[in-house]
């Protein structure tokens, strides 16, 4: 079952709940339009992430959300001020 998308250096990987990790060759903004966005959420230019792959949200400096990923995330997943009540509303949904 896939936990999140993430991009780094221009390559898409695709992270299973398992931490498998995949090379695919769709970008993020491909997957955002295609994926269940009930399940998924497009967190910032980098991630793409399934709503069981929170671990753990905290608050981060000015207005920002730092989420903790299961599996572990290489690189930091942080939602934008912007983006942080958009998102808060769609964990509320589930």
């Amino acid at each position: 079952e896939v936990a999140y998308f993430y991009s780094k250096s221009g390559l898409t990987h695709l992270v299973c709940t398992n931490t498998d990790s995949f090379l695919i060759n769709d970008t993020l903004d491909y997957l955002e339009a295609k994926l269940n966005p009930k399940e998924f959420y497009r967190a910032n230019r980098q991630y793409i992430i399934h709503i069981q792959s929170i671990k753990v949200i905290e608050p981060y400096f000015k207005g920002k959300l730092f989420v903790h990923l299961q599996p572990e995330q290489t690189d930091d997943c942080v939602i934008s001020q912007a983006k942080a009540g958009g998102f808060k509303e769609w964990l509320n949904e589930k």
